[in-house]
């Protein structure tokens, strides 16, 4: 008998990783606008050499109209090998604080 596994493109280091950060998000840079509001992240952890420490702050675009229910914790990924942890203490869409990074979820 021949067993095959499929695979997708996110394999888990670890269970307990995979449990915190599941399959990266895949985003794209943002061009902040007046009205725009963001999901408010902080960076808990980077793997890949992204330009963005730990601690550092990262907000992700809120499509109109905002449905004001931000992901508690999940992982992004901006370019190919570049990964961040992230969690948030709001739930809501807000403005994104000066030096924040801003990205958005492809359409």
């Amino acid at each position: 008998m021949t067993i095959k596994l499929l695979t997708t493109r996110c394999l888990p280091i670890s269970a307990a990783l995979l449990l915190f950060t599941g399959c990266p998000q895949e985003v794209k840079p943002h061009q902040p606008g007046a009205t725009d509001v963001y999901c408010v992240y902080t960076v808990t952890a980077s793997r890949g050499g992204g330009a963005i420490p730990v601690g550092g702050t990262i907000c992700l675009f809120c499509p109109p109209p905002p449905k004001n229910t931000c992901s508690q914790k999940m992982t992004i990924s901006p370019a190919k090998g570049i990964e961040y942890d992230l969690t948030t203490s709001g739930r809501t869409c807000v403005t994104c604080p000066a030096g924040g990074s801003t990205y958005e979820k492809p359409n």
